[in-house]
């Protein structure tokens, strides 16, 4: 390859990347936090909440991805349990995200209940929350409803709200306590 098909392919590679920059939409909120908008995302900037500074964003989106639901591992004793959500990485893409973070890695559920009624068996769920399973997780596609993202001990939180299952969930075995993704 010559060297100008070489720097004809790097400039091409550059304005790539250049028009995905300039088709992202920043929000900025005080001490120096940044939201991103991903251009192929679904959801528009509905706002920001105080106290945390936390962006709101509504619309929604049918989402794939493994779940997690069962006693987190981390911290010695604890003994919480604990519900979230990995998105598929081609979903996750499109999800809003705090620029310094990197893209969506958790989601949580503001409505948790919801959740695990929908996707997880009532005998595993019950299992779980009556301590004779440490945990059990799945694959899953979701619609969900709205997205929030907030900045919180160096970290990057995210919620949104479980609407549906939209395809039938599987249950994967698990047996040991889930590892926290986030503070």
């Amino acid at each position: 390859m010559t060297y100008s098909r070489v720097l004809a392919a790097l400039l091409a590679v550059f304005a790539l990347v250049l028009n995905v920059r300039a088709a992202e939409r920043e929000i900025k909120v005080e001490g120096g936090v940044a939201y991103v908008i991903p251009a192929n995302s679904s959801f528009s900037f509905a706002g920001l909440e105080e106290p945390f500074g936390s962006a709101r964003f509504t619309g929604p989106l049918t989402i794939r991805g493994t779940y997690y639901y069962g006693r987190l591992a981390g911290f010695p004793g604890d003994e919480a349990i604990g519900l979230f959500f990995l998105p598929d990485e081609g979903d996750a893409a499109g999800l809003p995200y705090w620029r310094y973070g990197g893209r969506v890695r958790e989601i949580k559920f503001e409505n948790p209940r919801a959740f695990i009624a929908a996707v997880i068996p009532k005998r595993f769920a019950r299992a779980v929350e009556q301590g004779r399973r440490n945990s059990v997780r799945g694959r899953v596609t979701l619609n969900i409803d709205g997205f929030e993202a907030t900045v919180i001990c160096g970290g990057a939180i995210y919620l949104t709200r479980f609407r549906s299952v939209a395809h039938k969930p599987v249950l994967l075995a698990d047996k040991g306590a889930q590892p926290r993704t986030t503070c």
